[in-house]
This record gives structure tokens, C-alpha cells and sequence, in this order.
């Protein structure tokens, strides 16, 4: 895979826009009931995506992982998918 220079954040948060999300906790109602409307705020900004990574990816994926052991998966496919952006679309800047 070559260079697995990394710059990930220093947190499991979603990356966005190569900045990390905030969690925001509703503490103004009951626990049980601030969890599921942070759960439904999270999914409603945070679409899911149903993704196989094809055997390539999955070795890409698995080498940075490896290189990297301490960020999640998500964080690794986030980086991953920006760092391809960057290289393909020139903007190496941000």
C-alpha cells in the first residue's frame, strides 16, 4: 500500500468535512428518552451507507487499520475516502 502517513483526529468521532462532529446530549429530558432523540438526530444527519468494500478496498482498509490500530473503522474508511478525493481532484490544500 505504500505511504500510510495518517493525520486522523484524536477521537472516535465521525469526521466531516475533515473536522470532527460534536456529540450533543439532550439532558433536558429523561435519559432513556435524551438518548433516542440524540440516536434519531445522529441517523437523520449521518445517513447510513450499505457498503461492501470490494477485495482491494477491504486490503486497503485492513493495512491502514493495521498501521493504525487505535481508530475505528469508521475513522479509517473516512480517511480513506478523503484522502482519495484530495488525490484524484488535486485539492491536496483542504
Amino acid at each position: 500500500m505504500g505511504n500510510t502517513e495518517t493525520s486522523f483526529p484524536e477521537t472516535s468521532e465521525p469526521v466531516t468535512d475533515g473536522k470532527v462532529t460534536a456529540r450533543v446530549d439532550d439532558k433536558s429530558s429523561s435519559p432513556k428518552s435524551g438518548k433516542k432523540e440524540h440516536l434519531k438526530r445522529f441517523r437523520k444527519d449521518n445517513p447510513r451507507i450499505d457498503y461492501y468494500p470490494s477485495e482491494e478496498a477491504e486490503a486497503a482498509i485492513a493495512a491502514t487499520h493495521k498501521a493504525n490500530p487505535k481508530h475505528p473503522t469508521r475513522s479509517i474508511i473516512d480517511f480513506l475516502i478523503v484522502k482519495g478525493f484530495k488525490t484524484v481532484s488535486g485539492n491536496t490544500q483542504g
